[in-house]
């Protein structure tokens, strides 16, 4: 394969979101994008580099790019092939990508976590997770990916299925925090919420197994346990998996007018309230009125 200049990838999508040989355009590009994506991080992984967020050296990211050169009815399958560049790592980098993700695709629907390639990290198989998001027998069921008529990955529920129990089953840094759950987006191909601790604002994914849960915990104060991937800093989480939610029991709430009712305080209603009972003498009042005004450097 790397000694042909062209790819021959086709991807074509299945399901009811599909007749007549259409693809909604949020698909389309949900999986084209987190292939893309995935290709470059196996990429980073085969040269040694980080595969988590952040600045990507070009040449690796140039030598897996990859251009839509047509769609056409079957059910919608979309023609792919490498983009024209002059990178440094040549087209062996994308074949040897390719041939990982083969490899360790064909790993995770095996259950063979030790035949999985170095290349395939945690940010890999999360990558996946997000590829699959959208899988429904509803809408868009099956995706597959074959190069020059040779299967290279096929998607549906089972292989969702299988990536989870794979990215649950290897090393992770768990961590747990503290805060208000906010902005859910529960579509299907996203589940993600925001948890706002007293120091940062954490974007945190989960899967259809809580989506109950977090719409019921909605700006609720909460203790989120999942799966942190940490920023270069190895400390500053990235995204949060969440594994388990709990929510925090706050004491009750009262409004402005309770608190008012309790302590007897109540609107002002005549000017008059604001007058003193009695009489301000002349001195008195000239003693306010120079400390006032020498308050004010005056």
């Amino acid at each position: 394969m790397s000694e042909d200049t062209t790819l021959g990838l086709e991807i074509t999508a299945a399901g009811p979101a599909t007749t007549g040989g259409r693809l909604p355009l949020s698909e389309l590009a949900r999986i084209a994008g987190e292939f893309q994506s995935t290709l470059e991080r196996i990429a980073l992984g085969r040269t040694g580099e980080s595969p988590q967020s952040g600045r990507r050296r070009k040449a690796v990211v140039e030598a897996v790019r990859l251009e839509i050169r047509g769609f056409r009815p079957g059910s919608a399958i979309l023609t792919v092939e490498r983009a024209a560049h002059d990178a440094l790592f040549g087209h062996e980098l994308l074949a040897q990508s390719l041939d990982d993700l083969h490899v360790g695709t064909d790993a995770i629907i095996n259950g063979n976590p030790d035949a999985l390639p170095a290349s395939f990290s945690m940010p890999v198989l999360d990558g996946l997770l997000r590829m699959c998001g959208g899988i429904a027998d509803s809408s868009v069921a099956t995706v597959d990916f074959r190069v020059k008529g040779q299967s290279l990955l096929h998607i549906d529920q089972a292989f969702r299925d299988a990536v989870r129990s794979m990215r649950t089953s290897r090393h992770y840094d768990e961590a747990t925090i503290v805060g208000r759950l906010q902005m859910g987006d529960f579509a299907p191909s996203t589940l993600r919420c925001r948890i706002d601790t007293l120091d940062a604002s954490i974007v945190c994914d989960f899967d259809e197994s809580l989506r109950d849960e977090v719409l019921a915990a909605m700006d609720s104060m909460v203790i989120a346990t999942g799966r942190a991937e940490y920023g270069i800093d190895r400390e500053t989480i990235r995204v949060l998996v969440l594994v388990e939610l709990t929510v925090v029991a706050e004491s009750s709430r009262k409004s402005f007018a309770e608190l008012a009712s309790e302590q007897g305080i109540a609107p002002v209603t005549d000017l008059s309230d604001f007058f003193p009972n009695e009489s301000v003498e002349d001195d008195d009042f000239e003693r306010f009125l120079n400390a006032a005004m020498s308050a004010r450097g005056e």
